[in-house]
């Protein structure tokens, strides 16, 4: 406009207000980047809730740049603890870094990230998004160093005494000597009380099979701490502590679809049951699940079954019965944490309270009655007392070897 004017104007001394402009104007173009690399990484791609992760979002120019601003997208949930140090002058290379505490489990997307890129003479700016970051977050196990026991073990060997006698290490009882026993076997203290012989029994110890059911059908209660976050939460912690003693744990969601990990042994299946549970969705299917659909090496036969559900749909208590009858041992761990909030304190409102109170101890009643134990359990104790009973009074059930 000044040199328009000029020229328009015939006044040359316009173009000493132009000049500035026009030097401004060439500096910034010989600073524009023909280059210009954007790279993300994460530190780590599976943690555990409650871990704090580094997002870094490298920037590379082949001219000198400014960065005026940056942002990370993060899920609903997840806090940022440090923001990154955005440099005070023009720069070719920058490294920014968020800090990111992880409070849900899940398998989440950070980001994108957004870099505001800007040259050194303030001409040309650009918001360039980041590639999206995928992390997995395992659930924070649940405290527990042993759950229930079924009242008849398989004959594989294992850590746990069984009713029959045999060689292992838990004491049984006293009998007389009979010929066939081994000579290591007579207890010489008794024998020279009772001045005849007595051999001493012991209990074999054995292992079994462990059946982590998870109802997917539905989610009650606050976020972070719903029905199905401690579903999960406790799955994780009981298989951690039944795999530390060599038995087999498996997993199965009962949802829409069944889905389901066949059971195994080793630190390593403990990380194949925390990939299989990241993956338990929400599913709006009508479809009545059929434990019969389960192949034998998923579900196998005499295995003791843990359901963890807030039993508020049908379909849920009826796979609990369905195996029950098909002779598996059955443990509910009831995780309703929560109740339904009536509008006005009357007398209609109470009343429907009652009910639904009412409805849910005739189906504990029912599942007792098929000698299914309850076991309710929330947030505020903890999971290793809630299945202390089970532990002195074993879980019974019907077991034939090859059924």
């Amino acid at each position: 406009m000044a040199i328009a004017a000029a020229m328009t104007l015939g006044r040359a001394e316009l173009l000493v207000v132009a000049a500035p402009m026009l030097w401004w104007l060439a500096a910034a173009s010989r600073t524009l980047p023909h280059a210009l690399t954007i790279t993300t990484r994460v530190g780590t791609h599976r943690c555990t809730e409650g871990d704090d992760i580094l997002v870094t979002v490298g920037v590379r120019a082949d001219t000198w740049c400014d960065l005026p601003s940056a942002t990370l997208a993060l899920p609903v949930g997840m806090t940022t603890l440090r923001q990154p140090r955005l440099p005070c002058r023009t720069v070719t290379c920058q490294e920014l870094s968020w800090r990111v505490r992880l409070t849900c489990w899940g398998r989440w997307t950070l980001g994108p990230p957004v870099v505001c890129v800007r040259t050194a003479g303030g001409l040309l700016e650009a918001h360039v998004v980041c590639p999206t970051l995928e992390v997995a977050v395992l659930p924070l196990p649940a405290t527990v160093t042993m759950g229930p026991l079924p009242a008849l073990l398989p004959g594989r060997s294992g850590d746990h005494a069984a009713r029959a006698p045999g060689e292992g290490s838990e004491f049984e009882g006293l009998r007389p000597y009979q010929p066939g026993d081994r000579p290591r076997q007579v207890n010489w203290a008794a024998s020279a009380r009772r001045r005849t012989l007595f051999v001493t029994t012991r209990q074999d110890e054995r292992c079994f099979d462990l059946i982590l059911l998870i109802d997917a059908f539905g989610r009650i209660g606050p976020a972070g701490h719903d029905s199905l976050d401690l579903s999960v939460r406790g799955a994780t912690g009981l298989a951690r502590a039944h795999l530390r003693r060599g038995e087999r744990v498996g997993v199965v969601a009962v949802g829409g679809l069944l889905r389901g990990l066949p059971p195994g042994m080793g630190g390593d299946q403990l990380q194949r049951i925390a990939e299989a549970i990241l993956d338990v969705r929400l599913n709006d299917s009508y479809v009545d699940p059929d434990v019969s659909r389960l192949p034998r090496t998923v579900l196998p036969p005499g295995a003791l079954a843990v359901l963890f559900s807030p039993l508020l749909d049908d379909r849920a208590r009826l796979t609990a019965l369905d195996l029950r009858r098909r002779g598996h041992p059955v443990v509910i761990v009831d995780v309703l944490c929560d109740q339904p909030r009536i509008g006005r304190r009357d007398q209609l409102g109470e009343l429907s309270l009652r009910l639904w109170h009412l409805d849910r101890e005739a189906d504990r009643f029912e599942l007792a009655r098929w000698g299914v134990p309850v076991l309710p359990w929330d947030d505020s104790t903890h999971l290793d007392a809630v299945l202390a009973p089970l532990r002195r009074r074993r879980v019974e059930g019907r077991w034939r070897h090859g059924a």
